[in-house]
């Protein structure tokens, strides 16, 4: 499903131990300030955040549940509900 999320997204963020960066669509560099925050205590090698048009926020399993509503908290200004 991750392909397929990926396909779909409007914006792809890709987390990695050493960096944060946008693969697809656009993200301020504050809100990867903002996420810097949030993932050097996690221990993830690698994920991606993926967002489609309609503002929906999906995680891959790598990050755990209890991040995702403070991630979406951060993640609504890329893509406000219209």
């Amino acid at each position: 499903m991750k392909w397929l999320s990926r396909l779909l997204s409007v914006t792809v963020i890709s987390i990695t131990i050493s960096n944060i960066t946008c693969r697809k669509g656009k993200i301020t560099p504050g809100l990867i300030g903002d996420l810097k925050e949030i993932f050097p205590g996690l221990s993830i090698s690698g994920a991606e955040i993926w967002t489609d048009g309609a503002g929906k926020v999906s995680f891959p399993t790598e990050i755990p549940s209890r991040y995702h509503q403070r991630l979406r908290n951060l993640l609504i200004d890329v893509h406000p509900p219209s």
